[in-house]
């Protein structure tokens, strides 16, 4: 039936039936406000889990004495060589000097007119390298300079090529080279009589002094000369050269930046969790977390986890005795100062109760790793579940109750529609008879 908007009565229909529509459609408002609130929640608790996953990568980056420890190392001269230290140094001061770096052992070849021409006898010819003979084979095929080059490089850690020294005679010159420096990756070339070799350069270790001993290495990285300190050296110092002086110490500050890190991470989840479960009254505004048991819980969880006691053989218990303390508003605070003085009295107690997986940072990494922040079976995840399943029913819900009002309005207008074509019809009747008795009085 078309649709006949207030020709005959007068009446606007259509906005009468929009009120109408909007008069029942209050449980519908109230379902689109309750998502909107549990997208909010959802969204906050979204926000709240990464904070949490901050907090473990946080302790994550401490993780056993291996990761903590931090020190800084000086060198009166950087020229010869380099230095840094990981977690197994001990602090210290050394003398080192650089007598020779590593060197590959070199071997070249007499020159002789052509490389692609037969120079060498077919046979079996037994190469040397580090100690290890390898046989070659040369036949017709490759018994020329460049054939004898392939041959020798099939072999693991050596390198065959053919240099043009651009020489008016004999300008090929096959040079074989170990790819390893060091006096036990020299080469035996003995066997190839075909050509006269000359040790070019000899395969030799790096040497160095370190307080007066000598250290030989095969390359120019010593990494077990000093526990925990890696020499990498670039270059040799004259023989009546001094000593370079380098002191190894613990980096205070490095340590204590770790603990800010984590003291940041973890007031970043309280102030996360605090902004959302905020009440105003006056403004009518509530936290979308307000009334949350499931992250409140958490936030207490950690709070009473970072405050207790740890005994774990040693003088340092508790975070309060590295300077980190509880505020009012659950938030942490950390006195870096009392922090350094404590690292300084006992620093192992403190690097264990820092590291260890049975002290405070190691129980809350493994509480919200396991508990909270378990993928498949973590209680945000079920959190977060559960709050999706509210929000597809309640969508649901609004789109029947939308379908529902649709079909309410079809039936308002169909209603008003047929009113007016009543309406249109009983004027016309009105007026045929309003004609028909004036005619007859006349």
């Amino acid at each position: 039936m078309p649709t006949v908007d207030g020709i005959a009565s007068g009446i606007q229909t259509t906005e009468l039936i929009n009120s109408l529509v909007d008069a029942s459609s209050g449980p519908l408002r109230a379902m689109q406000r309750q998502v909107g609130d549990l997208e909010s929640k959802k969204y906050a608790v979204s926000t709240f889990k990464s904070r949490l996953q901050d907090v473990v990568s946080t302790i994550k980056d401490m993780d056993g004495t291996d990761e903590l420890p931090e020190f800084n190392v000086t060198q009166s001269s950087d020229e010869f060589f380099s230095v840094s230290a990981d977690s197994n140094a001990n602090p210290g001061s050394y003398e080192i000097k650089v007598n020779t770096l590593a060197q590959a052992d070199s071997w070249a070849a007499d020159g002789v007119a052509e490389q692609n021409t037969s120079i060498i006898t077919n046979g079996t010819y037994s190469i040397t390298h580090a100690g290890t003979a390898t046989d070659i084979t040369i036949d017709g095929d490759n018994d020329s300079l460049e054939g004898l080059a392939g041959a020798i490089n099939e072999i693991d850690g050596v390198t065959a090529y053919v240099l043009n020294t651009n020489a008016d005679s004999n300008p090929y010159r096959l040079v074989v080279s170990s790819d390893e420096t060091g006096e036990d990756n020299t080469l035996d070339l003995s066997a190839l009589t075909d050509l006269t070799f000359s040790n070019m350069v000899t395969g030799r270790d790096a040497e160095i002094e370190v307080n007066g001993i000598t250290v030989t290495s095969s390359d120019n990285s010593f990494q077990d000369s000093i526990p925990g300190v890696d020499i990498t050296v670039n270059a040799a110092q004259e023989s009546n050269a001094d000593s370079i002086q380098v002191t190894v110490n613990r980096d205070a500050d490095a340590i204590a930046d770790k603990v800010q890190n984590f003291v940041d991470r973890y007031n970043n989840v309280v102030m996360t969790y605090n902004s959302n479960s905020k009440w105003d009254p006056e403004n009518g505004i509530r936290g979308a977390l307000m009334g949350d048991s499931t992250v409140r819980g958490i936030v207490e969880k950690m709070g009473v986890m970072v405050a207790s006691e740890y005994d774990l053989g040693g003088d340092v218990t508790s975070l309060a005795q590295l300077g980190v303390a509880t505020t009012r508003d659950g938030t942490l605070s950390f006195d870096a100062s009392a922090f350094k003085d404590e690292l300084g009295d006992s620093y192992q107690d403190v690097v264990n109760l820092l590291t260890d997986d049975d002290g405070p940072l190691g129980t809350v990494r493994d509480q919200l790793d396991d508990v909270y922040l378990d993928a498949h079976e973590g209680t945000l995840k079920s959190r977060t579940d559960s709050l999706e399943e509210t929000i597809e029913g309640l969508e649901d819900s609004i789109m029947d109750f939308e379908d529902r009002m649709t079909a309410y309005a079809g039936r308002l207008r169909d209603q008003f529609t047929s009113m007016e074509v009543v309406l249109g019809d009983l004027f016309a009747t009105q007026s045929y008879l309003t004609q028909l008795f004036s005619g007859n009085q006349s």
